[in-house]
């Protein structure tokens, strides 16, 4: 699937006159909890011709291609994404994390990974994260019922959550390095959870038993703190990043 999804990202490229600087899997794919029918969240950055951005009309700021029902690519002009990177933007900083890449310019990701934790607000990152437990937790009926895959739509943001509060660094994407500040009884169940959830549909229904409930009721608890303000530079740095990858000789044909 790997070449298939790298062919597509190129076809794009030249049908759009970008350069794809950066291109990943997000989703349950990347988080390590797929089901067998998920689909494939392909996301990128990209950058345009310089003349791109020295017009009256804004340069496009991003766009999504949708072939089918499994395959999709949403992705970011760079101007755009450096933007939501110096306001501490999570989903930034998760494509940067995504351990599935398709394309990837390794000096734009070092760097770009620098300005990242320079500008990375853990109080942004601790609202967005809880925001979106929150609406995930929606969608618990009234017998704690609740579609698998939503379950870990609560799970793992409360887990970056707790990662944010206690050390304020940047959170990983995984599932996986998310879990290793809890007890081993506590891994193992959501692991089982995992291989469980490796073997049905998206739609599965299922009721949390009473550990895996008392989880989540710690976890909410836990996260909930006050962060103070970081402070961050001015965006200097953030505008030469822009200017010297915008100035390459790309190929955006």
């Amino acid at each position: 699937m790997q070449a298939v999804i790298q062919t597509k990202l190129r076809h794009i490229a030249r049908e759009r006159h970008i350069q794809i600087l950066w291109a990943i899997e997000s989703g349950s794919r990347a988080w390590g909890f797929a089901s067998p029918d998920s689909d494939y969240d392909v996301r990128a950055v990209y950058v345009q011709a310089p003349e791109q951005y020295l017009q009256v009309d804004a340069a496009e700021e991003g766009f999504e291609w949708i072939e089918d029902d499994w395959f999709d690519v949403g992705a970011w002009d760079l101007r755009k994404t450096l933007r939501l990177l110096r306001g501490s933007n999570a989903v930034v900083l998760e494509w940067l994390q995504s351990p599935q890449i398709y394309e990837g310019d390794l000096e734009f990701h070092a760097q770009i990974w620098d300005l990242a934790q320079a500008y990375f607000q853990p109080k942004n990152a601790l609202y967005h994260y809880r925001g979106i437990a929150k609406t995930a937790s929606a969608a618990f009926q009234d017998d704690d019922a609740i579609r698998l895959k939503k379950w870990f739509y609560v799970l793992r943001p409360l887990l970056a959550a707790l990662w944010v509060a206690q050390r304020q660094t940047i959170p990983p994407m995984t599932l996986d390095e998310l879990l290793q500040g809890q007890d081993s009884d506590t891994q193992q169940r959501v692991w089982d959870l995992v291989m469980f959830k490796n073997e049905q549909a998206e739609a599965h229904v299922f009721t949390p038993d009473a550990a895996l409930q008392q989880l989540i009721a710690n976890l909410w608890q836990q996260t909930e703190v006050v962060l103070p303000e970081r402070d961050i530079a001015d965006g200097a740095d953030i505008n030469a990043f822009f200017r010297n990858w915008v100035g390459r000789d790309a190929e955006c044909v």
